[in-house]
């Protein structure tokens, strides 16, 4: 039989799959090609240059490569294929004499997924040949699934986005800003701000516990009846109970639970309600200055079914209110530091009553005050709701 480099006429091109059999030998060559042909479509290459130039033009599904070869070797050969964007999922299998264990680690360190020994068996020529096979159509079957899931997930991320307010919110000396910086295509984090009328304007920041769609969904969820309870004119209390019990229903036995900061500003009193539930504490700077932190009133949502707690305290017309998750003090400063709430709450602190300070810079200061190669890794938002005196 006539060998030529390149494809055989052996095998039609069709949807089977592709195996480049590479040795220097023609004998061997052909011994494969009859083991593997009415199976598989099968092309060659006779040494390790023509081989390389192969694999680019045709990509084969596997490659069976012989070791000694003239010119490059079939180690230099693994190596290359490996280096490469184009040929570096080729799955090799090394169709080879040389049979030490030091010959093994060779192979493997270059990049081989399995050994042949010469004088080879057809039979488990075949074996390996269709374990291989059936391997490489499990990862590409996984691979299709995850770009499927991939797109369904940016399509609720891009759901999920156009239920968070955009831009600011303004309201009788009120401005509240925002950051929202998702880990991920889909968030757990949530934000809300709107007006309730008679001068009242709710707020709301939560972390739902995971990531993806699942903690998108809850996400959802939470700002449904967060809303709902508003429109149904519920106290505060009300509303995040509301939430309580229908997570709970919800998620029955679920680990998923929601934390939560709510509140309610009541801009004709001067008056602040919030609820905490397990969450973050919130920042208040007062007009004179004073910092109170406004820690939990209640335990988190979707697992205990403790009725929620408010508490109240007077603002003035002058105040500065800062909402956020834990993304935003639970990121790494090193392999196993972290940058801290201690430490973040202080540098805000030294920043939420400058009146250039906004939500949305919030990041790049973090990122000036610790710079390292380590970053975020949560999803992270804030919102900074500050009143100042109207003029007139």
């Amino acid at each position: 039989m006539a060998v030529e480099q390149g494809a055989e006429s052996m095998a039609p091109v069709d949807s089977r799959t592709k195996i480049l059999i590479v040795d220097d030998a023609p004998v061997n060559i052909r011994t494969l090609s009859e083991t593997l042909r009415a199976d598989y479509e099968i092309i060659v290459a006779l040494d390790g240059e023509s081989a390389l130039r192969i694999a680019r033009e045709s990509a084969p599904d596997l490659i069976l490569l012989d070791i000694l070869m003239p010119g490059l070797d079939g180690y230099q050969v693994c190596e290359r294929l490996a280096q490469d964007p184009v040929t570096e999922g080729i799955p090799v299998i090394f169709i080879t004499s040389m049979s030490g264990e030091e010959d093994e680690r060779k192979g493997f360190a270059a990049g081989a997924v399995d050994y042949v020994i010469k004088p080879f068996s057809p039979p488990l020529v075949q074996a390996r040949v269709q374990l291989h096979v059936s391997l490489l159509r499990a990862r590409r079957s996984a691979e299709e699934a995850y770009r499927v899931i991939s797109r369904e997930i940016q399509t609720v991320a891009d759901l999920q986005l156009r239920l968070l307010p955009q831009g600011e919110f303004r309201e009788r000396g009120l401005t509240v800003s925002s950051l929202y910086r998702p880990s991920g295509r889909a968030s757990g984090d949530y934000y809300d701000f709107f007006s309730v009328g008679l001068g009242r304007v709710r707020l709301a920041v939560a972390d739902v516990s995971g990531h993806g769609a699942r903690a998108a969904f809850v996400m959802a969820m939470a700002r449904s009846l967060f809303r709902a309870g508003a429109q149904a004119d519920f106290s505060l209390e009300r509303t995040v109970g509301l939430m309580n019990e229908q997570l709970i229903a919800t998620l029955g036995d679920q680990p998923d639970f929601v934390t939560m900061f709510a509140a309610e500003i009541d801009l004709s009193r001067g008056r602040l309600e919030y609820v905490n539930a397990g969450h973050c504490p919130g920042l208040l700077r007062t007009g004179s200055g004073e910092f109170v932190e406004l820690a939990s009133t209640c335990p988190l949502l979707g697992f205990f079914e403790e009725a929620p707690q408010s508490a109240s305290l007077e603002t003035g017309d002058s105040f500065d209110l800062f909402l956020y998750t834990d993304g935003l003090y639970e990121w790494r400063t090193g392999p196993v530091e972290i940058f801290a709430l201690e430490r973040f709450l202080d540098l805000v602190k030294g920043r939420v009553g400058d009146e250039a300070f906004v939500a949305s810079k919030l990041e790049e200061m973090l990122a000036l005050a610790a710079p390292a190669p380590f970053g975020f890794d949560d999803d992270m938002t804030a919102l900074l709701a500050r009143r100042r005196p109207q003029a007139g």
